[in-house]
């Protein structure tokens, strides 16, 4: 599920969009974080869009497993998990609470 923000005739409303096909959570509805990045991606963690990161959940050297959240960022007034593309180890958290950052700049590697 991806959440948006639209606005028709003036007024703005927020949606979320499933996409077809996607596979159904057995245990019924979770938070889902807001992500790009595969399942089984490289471990270059990089941010889906422009925004500030409002917390960091991790630090170098921390074991973290795939989709486990590693940070916040606030973009269009909506908190967004930043989840592990992988399971490893954090080598190197590049961003701090309170930066802002673009999209698609690294904020977090894993090996």
């Amino acid at each position: 599920m991806k959440k948006f923000r639209i606005k028709v005739n003036g007024q703005e409303y927020e949606v979320e969009v499933e996409e077809i096909g996607q596979e159904k959570p057995s245990q019924g509805p979770s938070p889902k974080s807001f992500s790009s990045q595969p399942s089984a991606g490289n471990g270059n963690i990089v941010a889906p869009m422009p925004g500030v990161v409002t917390a960091v959940k991790i630090k170098a050297g921390d074991l973290v497993r795939s989709e486990q959240p590693l940070l916040t960022l606030e973009a269009m007034k909506m908190e967004n998990e930043i989840p592990a593309d992988r399971s490893g180890v954090v080598k190197e958290v590049l961003v701090k609470e309170g930066q802002g950052v673009g999209a698609g700049e690294l904020l977090v590697v894993i090996v």
